[in-house]
């Protein structure tokens, strides 16, 4: 029949747990971070001062080096003949009456192939170095560039004539700054920095440490330059410059040395203070990237190879292929707890499990695979990430929409997030309430409005040109914040200054680094009041059975209730400041056939396992499923069916306030002032050694986790003894003997 997991006396020892969890003190300001752009030629950010680290390959078409033609190299990239190549496009403002300084080392004839003159051109003998003046005039018409021609380059077969060309931004010295003071006074706002264009991960072929691009390859531009990126070691230059944390992706293919070197990069480089998210690769799941395919055949061969992923011989690669995802991620995690260590865990790095927002049934198989095979998915995951994007594909069945029509259809869509039964909101839902129930945080690795397509470009443009814009993204950003909580990183996609004007999208959140109306909403989001998470229903509270994240339709239409065979329901439960404590879960049912059951459980901890009592569909009857100690914010109470035949009806889940959390001394810290029990190393990894006084009988030992669960228990002979607790999660416990308790701590 009934099965109460907490005992009264169990219930005090976790309300003793969470003591100090009574009160749940807010962050000082919203956790806002942003993706970077592209690191190209033709690029608005311009982040370095020395733009011929965008620069394109270079070509052995040396008149027309757009048209790429591959020269002959040494080991380190740089050509063995004469080449040109096109360095930077579309410089007409930044071009104007201005002086661009090249410097390289070599010997050639350097020609211009653009709207400049090359001045005072000087080669030192002694230190084999050329330089020269890019002199741009007073005024630049048309799409004003730089490309440059090498010629005479005393090259040998495997020498390099040319090489170490710099070009310095106007005023800027060769032994300058690496970033530019305008492209750091822009995102020095944001808290942390996603890295995923500047390393190109987007169908990358990265799976080699030895193959990536060093800080001595001749360009750090993702633009044809074999999808290896920049060099991560000015993704972490530029982190700790600006005292910000980092947010990096794998590429798909890069194996385990690659992880693990890159892991000891970011240890001993990236400032102790800073944080780094870790992502496997990006969107894996969607069928326009490389990654897709790569990753389905990769699945099909470890599935069938009896790997983890068919743990349960399900034998079916649609189901693989999602578990593999969270499969990989994992073990990049894994990687990442070798080199950081295990104390490090959530603080120092942050591992991610990345999920597609729009098809909650696609990730969760993943995060469930974790969960069955591996344990909870909080011992290898610091939260779920997704991205909610609201766009304006509304407007784009014709041609002719007007500005304000984009704006209410990015208005209209921003909403449906929020609120209402569209697939992306039924999955943020759905997401808010597993993160908190396997303990992760819920935070975006891409957000913003979403202009991308080839229709209604003007109207596109003069849309984020228009006040309007920033009232549509502060809300959505301050119903994000209320909703998850101030400590929800979200990303803005992008942070810097791109063109508005083509079919590729508004993303970036300027043109020309002016003060949009975008920035001033990012601006006016830094400067929210942290408050309270508000999202879930608030307790105490009687929650409407209907009314469970991800319903697919208007919850009020129908009274009685008969929960979908569905692999679980899951209800987002919110306890208010100053609420904490235990709170006691009663469920209304009715049912006229024997034998039906169900399961509900709160955050990945079982409740009750309840036989449904048949009373002949005469009414609806109360059954208790028992108490369980609440710390302030989001939780999830989780209902799974487990009898799939038959039907019985739910109408309300009624949540009451048993005991409010209380933080004075209690019994439990009384007993330990003077201990008889020892417990040795505590925090401990592995295993705890225990020494007590009792001798000469029998010795009854238990340990309970902070829910109040026996989850231990054994006869021990002798005084002194160890216990394995290398399977355990981290977290606190409870040892009991005879009448004592001592906590210790799991890392």
């Amino acid at each position: 029949m009934k099965k109460l997991l907490l005992s009264i006396v169990i219930t005090f020892f976790a309300q003793v747990a969470s003591n100090a969890q009574c009160s749940q003190p807010l962050p000082q300001k919203v956790d806002l971070g942003a993706d970077l752009d592209n690191l190209t030629d033709f690029d608005r950010d311009r982040p370095f001062n020395d733009i011929f680290k965008l620069s394109r390959k270079m070509s052995a078409n040396v008149s027309s080096p757009s048209t790429f033609v591959a020269p002959t190299t040494d080991a380190n990239g740089w050509p063995t003949q004469d080449f040109g190549v096109v360095v930077a496009t579309t410089l007409d403002s930044a071009a104007a009456g201005t002086i661009y300084k090249l410097k390289f080392n070599g010997q050639a004839t350097v020609s211009k192939i653009g709207s400049f003159n090359i001045q005072n051109k000087i080669y030192d003998s002694i230190t084999n170095t050329t330089t020269a003046d890019l002199v741009f005039p007073t005024v630049v018409t048309n799409s004003s560039g730089i490309s440059l021609s090498f010629t005479n380059t005393h090259f040998s077969p495997t020498v390099a004539g040319v090489k170490n060309i710099q070009i310095m931004k106007p005023g800027i010295a060769f032994n300058g700054p690496t970033f530019s003071q305008t492209f750091l006074n822009h995102i020095q706002r944001f808290s942390t920095i996603r890295y995923i264009k500047w390393h190109d991960t987007e169908n990358s072929n990265d799976s080699l440490w030895a193959n990536r691009t060093l800080l001595s390859s001749p360009s750090q531009s993702t633009l044809g330059t074999g999808n290896h990126g920049c060099a991560w070691e000015y993704c972490i230059e530029l982190a700790n410059t600006l005292n910000q944390n980092m947010w990096i992706n794998i590429p798909v293919k890069a194996d385990d040395d690659y992880v693990n070197q890159l892991a000891t990069l970011v240890k001993n480089t990236l400032n102790p203070n800073l944080k780094v998210y870790i992502e496997y690769s990006n969107e894996i799941w969607n069928p326009t990237y490389d990654e897709y395919q790569w990753n389905l055949t990769q699945a099909t061969i470890e599935g069938n190879a009896g790997g983890a992923i068919n743990f349960d011989a399900i034998n079916n690669v649609g189901q693989w292929q999602y578990r593999r995802i969270a499969n990989r991620a994992k073990q990049i995690s894994d990687i990442f707890k070798t080199v950081f260590g295990t104390a490090s865990f959530g603080e120092r790095y942050r591992p991610l499990y990345a999920v597609q927002l729009g098809y909650f049934d696609v990730s969760q198989r993943g995060i469930e695979f974790i969960n069955n095979y591996y344990g909870p998915p909080k011992d290898f995951f610091y939260g779920l990430a997704g991205a909610p994007y609201f766009n304006s594909s509304a407007i784009d069945t014709g041609t002719v929409a007007t500005a304000t029509e984009v704006l209410q259809a990015l208005q209209n869509k921003k909403d449906s997030l929020f609120m209402g039964y569209s697939n992306a909101a039924k999955c943020m839902a759905q997401y808010g309430a597993i993160s908190n129930y396997y303990g992760l945080k819920f935070i975006c690795y891409e957000a913003g409005p979403d202009t991308y397509g080839s229709k209604n470009i003007a109207a596109k443009k003069l849309a984020m040109e228009s006040p309007m814009i920033k009232t549509i993204c502060q809300d959505f950003l301050f119903k994000w914040y209320s909703t998850y909580g101030a400590d929800g990183l979200l990303n803005w996609f992008t942070a810097g200054a791109g063109n508005w004007g083509t079919q590729y999208g508004t993303w970036s959140l300027t043109q020309n680094y002016e003060n949009s109306y975008k920035l001033q909403a990012i601006d006016a989001a830094l400067n929210f009041s942290p408050i309270a998470p508000s999202g879930g229903f608030v307790l105490p509270n009687s929650i409407d059975a209907r009314q469970y994240a991800g319903m697919s339709s208007n919850w009020s239409t129908a009274v009685d209730f008969t929960p979908p065979y569905n692999a679980y329901l899951q209800y987002l439960l919110n306890v208010p400041p100053g609420q904490a404590g235990t709170y006691k879960f009663i469920v209304e049912t009715k049912c006229n056939v024997a034998g039906k059951t169900f399961k509900v459980s709160i955050d990945n901890q079982l409740l009750d396992s309840l036989v449904v009592p048949n009373n002949g569909n005469s009414g609806y009857v109360n059954d208790t499923l028992g108490t369980a100690f609440l710390t302030e914010g989001l939780h999830t109470l989780r209902y799974t069916k487990t009898a799939a035949t038959g039907s019985f009806h739910i109408r309300n889940y009624l949540i009451s306030l048993d005991s409010i959390c209380s933080t004075s001394i209690t019994g439990i810290e009384k007993v330990n002032e003077r201990p008889s029990i020892k417990i040795f190393p505590n925090p401990s990894e592995s295993f705890v050694s225990v020494s007590t006084i009792i001798a000469n009988r029998p010795i009854n030992v238990y340990i309970y986790n902070s829910f109040g669960e026996i989850i231990y228990s054994n006869t021990e002979d002798v005084p002194d003894f160890t216990i394995d607790i290398s399977r355990y999660s981290s977290g606190l416990y409870f040892l009991k003997i005879e009448n004592e308790i001592q906590k210790f701590v799991k890392h």
